[in-house]
C-alpha cells in the first residue's frame, strides 16, 4: 500500500511540475502602460513646453514613447523623455494639454488635461550693432554683429 502511495504521489509531483512549467509567470503579462499624471505647461513664444510624470505602471514592457496633444487644435509633439514643445500655436489663445504614454502594446488613455496655457506673442528682435562698410571699387561689404535679443525666433535674414 505504501508503494501504490508513493507512485500516486510520483505522478501528482509530475503532473504539478508540467502545470507550473505551462503556465507563464504572472509577471509576463504586459498591457498598455498605465496614464501619464501632473501635465504641466510652460509658455513661450508661439508654442508650449508641457510636461509630464511619468505613469507608475509601464504594464510589464519598457515605455517607448510619449505623445502630447492640444485643445484646440490637435497640435501634437512627441516625446521619449518626460517633456516636449508644442509649436504652431497661435499667440494669446489658451490651450490644454494631454499626454499618452505607449509601450510595445500598445497606447495608455489620455492623461487629465492640463491647466490652460496662453502662448506669448513673438516679438521683435533687436537691432543690429557695430555696422561697418567697407568701400571696394563698385560695392560695399558690410558687416554686423547681430542682435542679442532674437524676439524669441531664430532670425531668418537681414536688410541691408
Amino acid at each position: 500500500m505504501s508503494t501504490f502511495r508513493l507512485r500516486v504521489l510520483a505522478i501528482f509531483a509530475v503532473f504539478v511540475a508540467f502545470l507550473a512549467m505551462a503556465a507563464p509567470p504572472a509577471s509576463a503579462v504586459t498591457t498598455a502602460p498605465g496614464v501619464p499624471t501632473v501635465v504641466t505647461g510652460v509658455a513661450d513664444y508661439v508654442k508650449v513646453k508641457v510636461s509630464w510624470t511619468a505613469p507608475t505602471s509601464t504594464g510589464g514592457s519598457p515605455i517607448t514613447g510619449y505623445t502630447v496633444t492640444s485643445s484646440p487644435g490637435s497640435f501634437t509633439c512627441t516625446a521619449t523623455t518626460t517633456s516636449c514643445t508644442v509649436t504652431g500655436l497661435s499667440w494669446g489663445m489658451n490651450y490644454t494639454f494631454t499626454v499618452k504614454a505607449t509601450n510595445a502594446i500598445g497606447s495608455s488613455a489620455a492623461s487629465v488635461a492640463s491647466a490652460a496655457v496662453k502662448p506669448l506673442a513673438p516679438v521683435v528682435p533687436g537691432v543690429p550693432t557695430v555696422v561697418t562698410g567697407v568701400a571696394d571699387y563698385v560695392k560695399v561689404n558690410v558687416s554686423w554683429t547681430a542682435p542679442t535679443s532674437t524676439g524669441g525666433s531664430p532670425i531668418t535674414g537681414y536688410t541691408v
